[in-house]
């Protein structure tokens, strides 16, 4: 499982790719659909990870509160 700084990196690269008009939010291949996470769930999800990576070095981090 990647680190939270990990994940916050991997986060940065999708927002970065939905901006630069590189992903799509949905799709239909044979009759199966695909979707992506909005901006607003990739920022959300940046700011609990990057919470996680500021916290990681502080003693008694109790990483069970920002599980959702």
């Amino acid at each position: 499982m990647a680190t939270p700084a990990e994940m916050v990196t991997k986060i940065d690269t999708a927002i970065e790719a939905k901006l630069d008009g590189g992903a799509v939010d949905q799709y239909s291949i044979d009759g199966r659909q695909l979707r992506h996470m909005s901006l607003l769930d990739l920022y959300s999800l940046r700011e609990k990870y990057a919470r996680l990576s500021a916290n990681a070095s502080g003693p008694g981090v109790n990483y069970a509160e920002f599980v959702d």
